[in-house]
């Protein structure tokens, strides 16, 4: 009989071990009756309280501990063997022996599912009514709804919203487990694929409900979006799950998703009809949410226009009047029209006519415009129109430009009742749109002046690009320095036109951005073969934006007759030096040559043998004296085409002494020694040349007497490294005075008076740069420290080829 009763049975003995399951209690544990045979109950009879998840007293526990029949409490969840639950309600009753001592329990339990089911769905749609009636805040409305499905319908749920751009917004997700939570939120982080194998976009794509009784593993990754995804939808569990449309009439909002783990059951045709009724309460809600909220919105966004409309008209950055009527009445001013009409605040226009406010404009033909389009109702567009205002802070009446728009408004008859002003104040602009003029006026002006001057100009002026060197323009003088017509130049290289040694390397320092200034370029040209020339260049690199070369300028100066006249003055400087030398030598043999005739007259009277041997003695010393300065002087212009080695107490000495009677004759004391033993290479001819210009300078400072220090040492020039022999040459004259000494060097420039070339410095300078070396100046005027020092430096190997021409 028990077997066959419709509910489920189930008796155990006072401790609580089965003796025996009826078929009904086997096929909601799970468990068969040889399965369950001495089992303990709590192990085969597994029950939970259906929200709070939590285990349930066992009813023999119960029964034992009241000894009555006992029911279990509402709620409560069987867990069956497979790990799925099943809504029950049973009660539990005592067996008793005839002595009346417990013997055992029977429980009588019965599967209340469906029951339950029913009841959780209209407790579901029961308290979301009084959510939806009493919500207008939309995501707190459905957050709440979300709360509510996952505490009797579901495990976890979603809302997903169709955004206004038609994309999908998971607005809610919400798990019954906290811990779910943050992994239901990373999955639906991740944007959702427009999919038709995913149930939210076929409920979005049918209108329809889409309802997956058993979640395969096989459908999780056909939905999945990556691995990440596809991990956390495997974590989340779902065994069931239903989505439906949320929509009301026409207007469709998204989708609503269920998701139960394990459940008393999995969702069915029911469950998916409380869905659907749900959702279509939300989105009847949702309808009344929108409309209310745009109400709101819109009666709010009315006030707030206005303000903004009105602020935007005080506030705006360009000036804006209103007036009404015939009249022109102002009714409403900004600041910027209150700034540019030269007034000082708005309180001095509103409600006055504008012939009132503005009286200096009258017969300036802005009232007439305005009763122009007022009486004709076009508008009115002004460009550039000069005004006369007056400043009301100074007195003054200010002439400005201004573009303006005249536009008529209307009212609600379609009739003309006022004018709306736009104006902006352009004076600067127009000031300095004619200033503009006038200086391009004036650039033009001066470009065809430059133009001019280039075509017109006395030097060579070109343009080259900066990668194959090819002419792109030139002047006239340029084209004659190349001897050749423009057009058979432009567009040729350099070298083509110009093949002379060491020019293309010029070009590529230049080309590599380094201007290259007052260099001396010398060579012939295949127009003048032959013909040695020479020129002044500059040559400088055009800079891109970037700061690459795009170009190089050329200005060239044809110094060919300039360098011939140098070379004329040098000759002449030569020959005079030659001049002033034979006139040392010459007062240098008279002396011994005198003496040697009275000698030879002495011996001639004598009659002593001994006193004429001893003239004749004398006058062989004085023969020799004439032969040692005959040496000197074929030594000191003696010209060798190469570098010699020579010692410098060699160079200064045989210079010395073709000064000798002049030293002895004007009093001037030498003070020559410290002579270094290292030889210097130079081409002897011409140092003996600055020599003897040294020298002889220092002599005429002291036509009364003084002293000439020479010394010399051992030096570095410090701008190359090379060592070499430094001489100098002090005398103790008058001094030179500081603007002279600027100019010491110059051609043509002395301090001699008729007496001097000025060229003797000057070539010296040129020597001695030949011979890379330095000649330096230092002088004093001062009351007993008067004086002057040259100091010259000279490299002791040989600074200049074997070849260089001699100066």
């Amino acid at each position: 009989m028990l077997r066959s009763v419709g509910d489920a049975v189930i008796a155990c003995d006072a401790n609580g071990y089965i003796l025996f399951m009826n078929g009904v209690a086997e096929e909601l544990t799970g468990w068969t009756q040889e399965e369950a045979f001495e089992e303990r109950l709590s192990d085969v009879f597994r029950i939970i309280h259906e929200e709070t998840r939590l285990t349930v007293e066992s009813p023999v526990d119960k029964v034992r501990r009241l000894g009555t029949i006992v029911g279990l409490a509402n709620h409560t969840l069987l867990i069956r063997r497979d790990g799925s639950e099943v809504s029950i309600d049973d009660s539990g009753a005592p067996i008793h022996d005839k002595e009346g001592l417990l013997t055992g329990v029977v429980l009588v339990f019965r599967d209340i599912t469906d029951k339950r089911r029913a009841e959780r769905n209209l407790e579901l749609l029961s308290d979301s009514g009084r959510v939806l009636s009493n919500s207008r805040d939309l995501s707190q409305t459905l957050k709440r709804i979300a709360e509510l499905s996952i505490r009797t319908f579901s495990d976890f749920c979603y809302f997903d919203l169709i955004a206004e751009d038609g994309s999908i917004d998971r607005a809610v997700r919400l798990h019954r487990d906290p811990d779910m939570q943050p992994i239901l939120d990373l999955a639906s982080s991740m944007t959702l694929e427009r999919t038709a194998n995913h149930p939210v976009n076929r409920s979005l794509d049918t209108g329809t409900s889409t309802l997956i009784t058993h979640v395969e593993d096989a459908w999780l990754q056909s939905i999945a979006i990556n691995d990440v995804h596809l991990r956390c939808i495997r974590e989340l569990k779902a065994h069931c799950l239903l989505t439906v449309p949320v929509q009301d009439g026409d207007r469709h909002f998204g989708t609503f998703t269920f998701c139960r783990t394990v459940n008393p059951a999995t969702f069915n045709e029911d469950d998916c009809h409380v869905a659907e009724e749900l959702a279509h309460r939300v989105g009847a809600s949702l309808t009344n949410a929108f409309l209310f909220r745009s109400m709101e919105r819109s009666s709010a966004e009315l006030r707030a226009e206005q303000q903004k409309l009105r602020q935007f008209f005080l506030q705006a950055p360009a000036p804006i009047m209103v007036s009404h009527g015939p009249e022109h009445t102002i009714t409403l001013v900004n600041a910027e029209y209150v700034r540019i009409i030269r007034r000082s605040s708005a309180s001095e226009l509103v409600g006055k006519t504008i012939r009132q406010a503005l009286p200096e404009l009258e017969g300036q033909r802005f009232f007439e415009l305005l009763d122009q389009v007022y009486q004709t109702g076009k508008a009115y567009v002004g460009r550039e129109m000069v005004g006369h205002l007056e400043n009301v802070r100074t007195g003054e009446v200010e002439e400005a430009y201004f573009n303006f728009v005249y536009q008529p408004t209307v009212d609600s008859n379609g009739k003309v009742d006022g004018i709306l002003t736009l104006a902006v104040e352009i004076t600067e602009p127009v000031r300095a749109r004619i200033e503009i003029e006038k200086r391009e006026e004036l650039l033009r002006r001066q470009a065809s002046e430059i133009e001019s001057v280039y075509k017109t100009a006395p030097i060579g002026l070109a343009l080259f690009d900066a990668v194959d060197y090819r002419y792109l323009r030139l002047n006239d003088q340029q084209a004659s320095i190349v001897g050749k017509p423009a057009a058979e130049i432009l567009g040729k290289t350099l070298t083509e036109i110009a093949p002379i040694e060491g020019l293309r390397e010029m070009f590529d320092g230049v080309a590599r951005g380094v201007p290259l200034e007052n260099a001396l370029l010398e060579g012939e040209l295949p127009s003048q073969p032959g013909a040695h020339r020479y020129w002044t260049v500059n040559y400088f690199p055009v800079f891109a934006e970037d700061g690459s070369v795009q170009a190089i300028t050329a200005a060239s100066l044809e110094i060919t007759a300039q360098k011939r006249a140098e070379q004329a003055l040098i000759q002449s400087e030569k020959i005079a030096a030659v001049g002033r030398l034979a006139s040392s030598i010459a007062h240098e043999i008279n002396n011994p040559l005198e003496s040697i005739t009275n000698l030879l007259y002495i011996a001639r009277t004598s009659n002593d043998v001994d006193d004429i041997h001893h003239y004749l003695e004398t006058a062989d010393r004085e023969l020799r004296r004439i032969s040692l300065i005959a040496s000197q002087t074929l030594r000191f212009y003696r010209q060798s085409t190469r570098p010699q080695a020579i010692q410098c107490q060699s160079l200064v000495e045989s210079v010395l002494g073709l000064y000798q009677g002049r030293l002895v004759n004007s009093g001037v004391r030498v003070e020559a020694d410290r002579w270094i033993s290292q030889p210097v290479e130079c081409l002897e001819g011409e140092i003996r040349q600055v020599l003897n210009n040294l020298v002889g300078n220092a002599l005429d400072a002291m036509p009364h007497g003084g002293r000439l220090i020479v010394r010399s040492r051992t030096a570095t020039d410090w701008r190359t490294g090379r060592r070499g022999l430094t001489l100098t040459f002090a005398d103790t004259g008058s001094g030179i005075s500081p603007t002279a000494q600027r100019r010491i060097f110059e051609p043509f420039f002395t301090t001699k008076g008729l007496n001097g070339t000025g060229l003797g410095l000057w070539i010296s300078k040129e020597i001695v740069e030949k011979h890379q070396g330095r000649l330096k100046l230092r002088s004093s005027q001062k009351a007993g420290h008067s004086g002057t020092v040259f100091s010259l430096f000279l490299p002791f190997e040989a600074a200049l080829p074997e070849s260089a021409p001699t100066i």
